[in-house]
């Protein structure tokens, strides 16, 4: 088996079509599975991947067990994945390019010491209209080191548009890589992407779907996973990439902007407050584009 698309899904029944659909509509000239695992969900979602599974052939439907969390699930399926390559879509986004797989295959075929490639996505908002996210990938290089994608500010790239080698995966996969309940993904390709190249394609194939079922709910118990991943991860990789695993400006920095979405001025203003002290005794002298770039949209909304 050439490639294994990895689907997880859970309560999805109003969008898990539109994800097989994007998938089974891929043009290669190898083969390629798809391995669904259903969270033992409350609605739809499992009855429409059994379809899928009795009409396509290429399509497994991982058995039905008690449901096992996200972290549990995720395990699962990428355990049962048999590619040569993992291409990764949750049950909630899907992929607008039918060459996509291709693509990236032939990227990783031609170059050894690549590992990964991801491409641009553009997101589907709740209000039904999408939010263009090239400024987010300008300048990107079409291969680079670990530390060239996080000058980039491309950890982690979109997990929706992500193909990689199976046999990059560590073995075992640290518990603390699936225990993450909210990251898992970025923790996974972080320790990819830390043994090889990672390629990059200036085109846009997929997207991602704001406020499906898989975003994060609580922001709080958001950033503490975050930081203990950011610590476990610290660790493995034996603080080489210290600078980035150890800096704490992006949790302030997504609190602060959670907070003002929702018209929490103080919430906001605090984790703004601290954002700020902290570049500035951490940072002094870089990042000022971005910290004035934050202050900006800060005072815009708080105004």
């Amino acid at each position: 088996m050439k490639l294994s698309v990895f689907v997880v899904t859970y309560n999805q029944e109003k969008y898990i079509r539109q994800c097989m659909d994007s998938i089974l509509l891929q043009k290669t000239n190898f083969d390629y599975e798809i391995v669904i695992g259903e969270d033992h969900g409350l609605d739809g979602t499992r009855a429409i991947c059994e379809e899928y599974a009795e009409k396509y052939p290429q399509v497994r439907l991982l058995p039905l067990t008690e449901n096992l969390g996200i972290a549990g699930n995720w395990k699962r399926v990428l355990s049962e994945c048999k590619g040569e390559y993992i291409a990764m879509c949750e049950g909630d986004d899907y992929w607008i390019d039918d060459l996509k797989l291709q693509k990236q295959v032939d990227r990783m075929e031609t170059d050894s010491t690549i590992g990964y490639v991801f491409t641009k996505h553009i997101r589907l908002k709740t209000d039904g209209t999408f939010q263009d996210m090239s400024h987010r990938f300008e300048n990107i290089p079409q291969k680079m080191t670990l530390h060239e994608l996080i000058a980039h500010r491309m950890v982690p790239p979109p997990t929706q548009t992500v193909c990689f080698r199976k046999a990059l995966l560590p073995n075992p996969i640290p518990a603390f890589v699936t225990q993450a309940e909210l990251q898992q993904d970025m923790a996974l390709l972080f320790i990819i992407a830390s043994q090889c190249n990672i390629g990059f394609i200036n085109e846009t194939t997929a997207v991602f779907r704001i406020g499906g079922t898989t975003s994060f709910q609580k922001p709080l118990y958001a950033v503490q996973t975050r930081q203990e991943l950011m610590r476990n991860l610290n660790t493995y990789t034996h603080f080489e990439y210290d600078d980035y695993l150890n800096n704490k400006n992006d949790d302030w920095a997504y609190l602060t902007y959670y907070y003002l979405n929702h018209k929490q001025r103080g919430k906001a203003t605090y984790y703004f407050i601290r954002k700020i002290i902290y570049s500035c005794f951490r940072y002094p002298k870089t990042n000022l584009k971005n910290t004035w770039i934050f202050v900006k949209h800060y005072l815009k909304n708080i105004l």
